[in-house]
Protein backbone atom coordinates (compact mmCIF):
# COMPACT_ATOMS: atom_id res chain seq x y z
CA UNK A 1 0.00 0.00 0.00
CA UNK A 2 2.84 2.40 0.73
CA UNK A 3 3.98 2.32 -2.90
CA UNK A 4 0.53 3.38 -4.04
CA UNK A 5 0.47 6.17 -1.44
CA UNK A 6 3.87 7.52 -2.55
CA UNK A 7 2.81 7.39 -6.20
CA UNK A 8 -0.50 9.05 -5.44
CA UNK A 9 1.09 11.93 -3.54
CA UNK A 10 3.72 12.48 -6.26
CA UNK A 11 1.11 12.35 -9.02
CA UNK A 12 -0.94 14.93 -7.12
CA UNK A 13 2.20 17.10 -6.95
CA UNK A 14 2.28 16.89 -3.16
CA UNK A 15 5.99 16.26 -3.18
CA UNK A 16 6.67 17.03 0.48
CA UNK A 17 4.34 14.23 1.49
CA UNK A 18 5.66 11.89 -1.20
CA UNK A 19 9.22 12.46 0.01
CA UNK A 20 8.18 11.98 3.64
CA UNK A 21 6.40 8.69 2.92
CA UNK A 22 9.22 7.38 0.76
CA UNK A 23 11.90 8.39 3.28
CA UNK A 24 10.09 6.78 6.21
CA UNK A 25 8.63 3.67 4.57
CA UNK A 26 10.01 3.01 1.09
CA UNK A 27 13.47 4.47 0.50
CA UNK A 28 13.71 2.58 -2.80
CA UNK A 29 10.96 4.90 -4.14
CA UNK A 30 13.00 8.07 -3.54
CA UNK A 31 14.63 8.17 -7.01
CA UNK A 32 11.20 7.91 -8.62
CA UNK A 33 9.87 10.80 -6.51
CA UNK A 34 12.95 12.87 -7.35
CA UNK A 35 12.34 12.18 -11.05
CA UNK A 36 8.69 13.24 -10.87
CA UNK A 37 9.66 16.35 -8.94
CA UNK A 38 12.36 17.16 -11.51
CA UNK A 39 9.85 16.90 -14.35
CA UNK A 40 7.48 19.17 -12.42
CA UNK A 41 10.23 21.75 -11.87
CA UNK A 42 11.20 21.59 -15.53
CA UNK A 43 7.59 22.31 -16.52
CA UNK A 44 7.75 25.38 -14.26
CA UNK A 45 11.00 26.55 -15.94
CA UNK A 46 12.96 26.06 -12.72
CA UNK A 47 15.82 24.44 -14.58
CA UNK A 48 18.64 24.56 -12.02
CA UNK A 49 16.41 22.97 -9.38
CA UNK A 50 15.22 20.41 -11.93
CA UNK A 51 18.84 19.57 -12.74
CA UNK A 52 19.54 18.86 -9.07
CA UNK A 53 16.50 16.60 -8.82
CA UNK A 54 17.41 14.71 -12.01
CA UNK A 55 20.83 14.03 -10.51
CA UNK A 56 19.28 12.87 -7.22
CA UNK A 57 17.09 10.54 -9.29
CA UNK A 58 20.24 9.09 -10.90
CA UNK A 59 19.09 10.46 -14.26
CA UNK A 60 21.78 12.97 -15.29
CA UNK A 61 21.04 12.29 -18.97
CA UNK A 62 17.57 13.77 -18.44
CA UNK A 63 19.15 17.00 -17.17
CA UNK A 64 21.46 17.08 -20.18
CA UNK A 65 18.49 16.55 -22.51
CA UNK A 66 16.58 19.34 -20.77
CA UNK A 67 19.42 21.78 -21.36
CA UNK A 68 19.94 20.60 -24.95
CA UNK A 69 16.27 21.23 -25.65
CA UNK A 70 16.76 24.80 -24.36
CA UNK A 71 19.97 25.07 -26.41
CA UNK A 72 21.85 25.82 -23.20
CA UNK A 73 25.02 24.03 -24.24
CA UNK A 74 27.12 25.32 -21.36
CA UNK A 75 24.77 23.86 -18.74
CA UNK A 76 24.43 20.58 -20.66
CA UNK A 77 28.20 20.24 -20.81
CA UNK A 78 28.52 21.11 -17.14
CA UNK A 79 26.15 18.27 -16.18
CA UNK A 80 27.93 15.88 -18.52
CA UNK A 81 31.26 16.58 -16.83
Amino acid sequence: MIEAAVDFEANQERFDEAFRLATNHAKYKLPEVHLKYALHLEDENRFKEAEEEFIKANKPQEAINMYEHKQDWHSALSVAR
